[in-house]
């Protein structure tokens, strides 16, 4: 009788040992998923904070150095919310801005704190009229709400807007009133390839007139034979007054294509302009209306000079200014949209 004691206690004793191992696997089964699940929560906070930490970064780094003034992302963006402008054209506007800040007071032009509160104060009545100090108080922290600037930042552009006005009288009413003079002449034509026919025409003998009347697109002067009349330094744009003014009297210039919108070049198309000069004067009274368009763009021409003497570099979210960074721009003012 003993042996079948024997084999019901060998049977015991697997079915502990099979319990036993069951347990222990299903314990470590427990362990393993603990460990995989806290991995995973680990990694998942970890790529929060990491992207958390990158996009405050982004925020905080410098876009835009003029010599030693660094210009923030936040401060770009919030300016670029305000204006509506492309990325590229307020990293040309903020920079010339604080070229202007530093060269200004050596020309004796400086804006003051009492400055600004009366400009503010001039600004918050030019919406409503005459306010109080409480409606004042209210304006303006409307207008930080809005503007998502800190106090110090709305300040220094109030400022800085101010400053630029007073530079540019400044350099206005330092114009001379006599200046370099051409007598200028115009064809204005669609593409390329009828500019370089305009021109063969004309090297063939045509008179520039004729032609003019033929085949200018400019209603003003095609009337008159392409005669635009007497032009002073500084009332053309760059584009043209760079080629037209080193001419020599009775040639013709080489096409040069000028954009229908000069604000947005990539939506607009271009037009070709053939320039005769014929007459020169280097000493000519300049008349008033050719005086007033070079007194508003007195502080532009005065900037296309000043700039190369400053250290100007733009920054973006690796070594400069990409397509990836006006990407990140875009989509972070879409956002707050």
């Amino acid at each position: 009788m003993a042996r079948p004691r024997k084999r019901d206690a060998s049977r015991k004793t697997a079915e502990k040992t099979t319990v036993a191992e069951a347990v222990d696997r299903a314990r470590k089964t427990r362990q393993r998923a603990i460990i995989i699940t806290a991995s995973v929560v680990v990694l998942i906070l970890a790529v929060i904070f990491i992207s958390l930490y990158i996009g405050t970064a982004n925020f905080r780094r410098t876009i835009i150095i003029v010599d030693d003034t660094h210009i923030s992302m936040d401060y770009f963006l919030n300016r670029a919310r305000l204006s509506g402008s492309s990325a590229t054209s307020l990293l040309e506007v903020i920079a010339k801005e604080e070229v202007i800040r530093i060269e200004a007071p050596e020309y004796g032009v400086s804006v003051s704190a009492d400055d600004i509160d009366r400009e503010l104060k001039k600004l918050a009545e030019s919406e409503s009229g005459e306010i109080s100090e409480s409606e004042y108080r209210e304006w303006y922290r409307q207008q930080l709400n809005e503007s998502k600037l800190s106090n110090s930042e709305f300040r220094h552009l109030v400022g800085t807007n101010l400053l630029i006005n007073r530079f540019h009288e400044l350099l206005a009413d330092r114009l001379p009133t006599v200046a370099e003079h051409i007598h200028l002449h115009v064809i204005v034509v669609e593409t390329k390839e009828e500019a370089d026919q305009v021109r063969q025409r004309w090297e063939g003998g045509e008179d520039f007139a004729d032609l003019a009347r033929e085949l200018s697109l400019d209603g003003e002067s095609r009337e008159n034979g392409g005669d635009v009349g007497w032009v002073p330094r500084g009332v053309l744009v760059p584009a043209f007054e760079w080629e037209v003014f080193d001419l020599n009297s009775g040639n013709v210039s080489t096409p040069i294509p000028y954009s229908t919108n000069p604000d947005d070049p990539s939506s607009a198309e271009f037009l070709y302009y053939l320039f005769m000069v014929s007459e020169k004067d280097d000493a000519r009274e300049i008349e008033e209306d050719s005086l007033e368009v070079i007194k508003g763009q007195a502080l532009d021409m005065w900037y296309s000079q000043e700039v190369y003497y400053h250290d100007i570099t733009y920054h973006g979210l690796n070594n400069g200014f990409d397509s990836e960074t006006a990407a990140w721009i875009s989509w972070q003012l879409a956002k707050s949209q």
